[in-house]
């Protein structure tokens, strides 16, 4: 019986424990016109995470996890990021390399000069990938989307000479 009572006793701390972690909410804007069905599609390929969506009455609507499931969420999102840019480079013949620091803020793409310059004028894709992939990290780390910002440097692989730099808070 007291093998019982001490098993019991462990199972409600450990229950307690867990209802205890914060809650983290991420809150989506209503003005941002995001699609709720893409946002829970692309969840449900891209992570484990438990959630809760709610709406809200202003027309926005708001994901809701306990902070274990956002620590393994952001985590999994870090890695789309992370993959994405690895297809990228094997996409683009001009793009060498692409290096990141830990919260995306700052990214580096090593270029081919040459085929940098003409890709440019022919309106190239990746940079606008890269921002795609890049806004939603960002956003779901917490950082409010009016004040997302985060810097693209064009290096060339030749001179490691900035060929470019894209400040996202300024070309958007």
């Amino acid at each position: 019986m007291k093998k019982l009572a001490l098993v019991l006793f462990v199972l409600t701390l450990l229950l307690t424990a867990c209802s205890q972690q914060p809650v983290v909410t991420i809150d989506i804007p209503a003005d941002l016109e995001y699609d709720k069905t893409d946002l829970i599609e692309s969840i449900e390929k891209h992570s484990k995470a438990r959630y809760t969506l709610i709406d809200n009455a202003d027309g926005s609507f708001s994901l809701q996890m306990k902070q274990r499931q956002y620590d393994k969420f952001i985590k999994d999102v870090a890695e789309v990021n992370v993959n994405s840019f690895a297809e990228i480079v094997e996409k683009y013949d001009y793009i060498k390399d692409i290096t990141y620091n830990d919260d995306f803020t700052e990214i580096k793409m090593v270029v081919d000069p040459v085929k940098f310059l003409e890709n440019q004028t022919n309106h190239d894709l990746a940079p606008l990938m890269i921002y795609m992939f890049n806004i939603t990290y960002q956003f779901y780390s917490g950082t409010p989307y009016d004040q997302i910002d985060f810097t693209i440097d064009f290096i060339s692989a030749d001179t490691d000479e900035v060929l470019e730099t894209y400040v996202f808070s300024e070309n958007f």
